[in-house]
């Protein structure tokens, strides 16, 4: 849990009928193996172009898991940059998945990076919500 009040804030929401089911054991490979080849190439091409200045590989083992039910998720993806905490959250009642996102900068290479890629970063974070809804529809 970030310590501090974040530097950035943001929601995503997209309908979502059934609970996702994120405590089930396969949901995050399901996800990982699922992902479309664009967003496969755009994590592949950020991680190889900041590895040599010292930003953290984005992938799944770099994340920290904290409180997992069906119905939520919690990790937090952390380098010497930047500090990201991310809540998946299923609402029974609006039929709907939030993805929550809080951000904390540590030095100034975490928010250079934040506002340059800020368009693609609410792109990318859209896709992930629905790509979720979409791949726990197909359970």
């Amino acid at each position: 849990m970030l310590t501090n009040s974040p530097d950035f804030s943001e929601v995503f929401s997209t309908p979502l009928s059934i609970s996702p089911g994120f405590s089930n054991p396969d949901f995050l490979k399901r996800l990982e193996n699922s992902l479309p080849l664009w967003l496969k190439l755009i994590f592949f091409c950020r991680n190889t172009a900041l590895a040599p200045l010292g930003y953290k590989r984005v992938a799944l083992n770099h994340f920290e898991f904290g409180d997992c039910s069906s119905d939520q998720m919690e990790a937090t993806f952390s380098d010497r940059y930047f500090t990201v905490e991310l809540k998946l959250q299923w609402s029974q009642k609006d039929k709907k998945l939030y993805l929550f996102s809080n951000g904390i900068f540590h030095r100034v290479l975490g928010r250079s990076y934040f506002y340059l890629t800020k368009p693609a970063h609410n792109r990318i974070f859209q896709t992930l919500v629905d790509h979720i809804a979409r791949t726990s529809n197909e359970r």
